[in-house]
Order: C-alpha cells, then sequence, then structure tokens
C-alpha cells in the first residue's frame, strides 16, 4: 500500500503495482456525491474537451466521465465507505 497526496489535506491510498501510473499526475479531493467523504480526482484533456477523471476508475481501467454507469465488471470496493481506498 502506497500514499499519494491530494490537496485539501487529504491522502489516497493506492495498491504498489498502480502507484507508479497513478503518481505521474496531480490529483485533488472531491467531495463524493452521496456520501460524506472525498474521491480522488483530476482534469485531464480529452478530444479537446476538458474531463474529470476519478481514481477509482482509472485503477479499473475505466472511462467513466462524471457517469454513473459502470462500463465495467470491475469496482472499486468502498465497503467501508473510505473513499480514499482505490483499490480492488
Amino acid at each position: 500500500m502506497r500514499v499519494i497526496e491530494l490537496d485539501k489535506g487529504q491522502v489516497a491510498l493506492v495498491g504498489d503495482a498502480e502507484f507508479e501510473e497513478l503518481n505521474r499526475y496531480k490529483w485533488k479531493a472531491t467531495q463524493g456525491r452521496f456520501h460524506d467523504f472525498y474521491v480522488a480526482s483530476r482534469e485531464a484533456v480529452v478530444d479537446g474537451e476538458t474531463k474529470t477523471i476519478y481514481m477509482n476508475c482509472q485503477v479499473c481501467s475505466m472511462d467513466y466521465y462524471r457517469s454513473s454507469i459502470i462500463r465495467s465488471g470491475n469496482d472499486v470496493d468502498y465497503s467501508d465507505y473510505e473513499g480514499s481506498r482505490n483499490e480492488y
């Protein structure tokens, strides 16, 4: 388990295998839509448009930009309601 620092004094916990890839980007803490926890997100330009990319979706290799539709059988385990954990 490794730590990636976010803004707002928050951190994201990621697996050792994902750390190098995820640590290449500047991530920020974003308030979760339906919970009182933060999720890690970053902005990226995709096909000329600025998109929000969530760390949990990148970990699962999902192309999930501000959508509630999960397009993969993979999902991040938030059963403990710990939004900083980005592992599956």
